[in-house]
């Protein structure tokens, strides 16, 4: 008993509606000016004027199969928030930093990413473009933490550190299933679900938006239609409980085999307080990047022989 006291006296007072009146009363003042996107921008125009970009506190999943682009995405939007002299802090716990950096500079720099993946195929030319891409992206507040196997715990430390000296605006995981564990939970789904109550406790506490990468479950494949829902959302219920915004990212010719076919979807599944809806997308993936707009053309549906292994 005398330990719950304790812990509830530590804790922030309950506040009379006054208080929290003028606070609100504040917070529109302030926003206001901020114009139809409050939050940080996420690069897309369509997609900042359904969401008002990214909001603090809030926790994003961005789900997706694998090979759909959801790193060349998040890099994305990381890349928009830099440009706009935010802060971001990027936890890649499957891809290293010379991996990111080559598909940013893919992206920045309009250079085939099988160049910026093998040296001895770039020219002279593009060479002097990455150099100019660097002069850029090195004034950015970009952190990149490739650590493997970070547990909560870490991420959660380190983006304390970053946000108290000043350096955080946005916070990025790539992705949720790689994410470790402080302690070995009865099953996966009980730590997913541990996982994600941290990643919401983190965002709320630091006033900044979490984006975490969320591979979703093989049931996609198994439909005719095989564009993500909600209940794909791999190992644990509480994924979609916790969000604040669900996006899924979804490319049909990713299932059709059809090379010339780059349209894609990013299908807004889950937003708390504001609408749901999809926005096309082109992906072009030798520059590792998602331009707003659609490709003319028909598309087709996959095949049962053609559905990925």
């Amino acid at each position: 008993v005398n330990d719950t006291l304790e812990n509830v006296n530590r804790g922030a007072t309950v506040e009379g509606i006054k208080g929290t009146l003028s606070e609100w009363e504040a917070w529109y003042d302030e926003t206001k000016l901020l114009g139809e996107c409050p939050g940080i921008t996420t690069g897309l125009f369509e997609l900042d004027s359904m969401t008002g970009g990214w909001g603090n506190g809030n926790l994003v999943i961005l789900g997706a199969r694998p090979n759909m682009g959801k790193t060349a995405l998040a890099l994305n939007f990381a890349s928009a928030a830099c440009r706009e002299g935010r802060k971001v802090a990027f936890f890649s716990l499957e891809m290293t930093k010379r991996e990111l950096i080559s598909r940013i500079v893919s992206a920045e720099g309009g250079i085939e990413a099988r160049h910026a993946n093998i040296p001895a195929l770039m020219t002279d030319a593009e060479r002097r473009i990455v150099d100019d891409v660097f002069k850029t992206i090195e004034g950015w507040g970009l952190y990149i933490d490739d650590s493997p196997g970070l547990p909560m715990s870490q991420i959660a430390t380190k983006s304390r550190r970053l946000k108290y000296a000043g350096n955080l605006d946005l916070v990025i995981i790539d992705h949720l299933n790689f994410i470790g564990t402080d302690t070995k939970k009865e099953n996966r789904t009980n730590e997913v679900s541990d996982i994600t109550r941290r990643l919401k406790g983190l965002a709320k506490e630091l006033g900044v938006p979490v984006i975490c990468l969320c591979q979703l479950s093989r049931a996609v494949e198994a439909r005719p239609d095989k564009k993500p829902l909600l209940s794909d959302l791999r190992e644990s219920g509480t994924i979609e409980q916790d969000a604040d915004l669900v996006l899924m990212l979804y490319r049909n010719g990713y299932y059709t085999k059809d090379l010339s076919d780059r349209n894609a979807e990013l299908i807004i599944a889950k937003q708390r307080g504001g609408r749901t809806g999809s926005i096309n997308l082109i992906f072009d993936g030798d520059h590792q990047q998602f331009i707003e707009g659609a490709l003319q053309g028909v598309m087709t549906t996959a095949g049962e022989e053609d559905l990925p292994l």
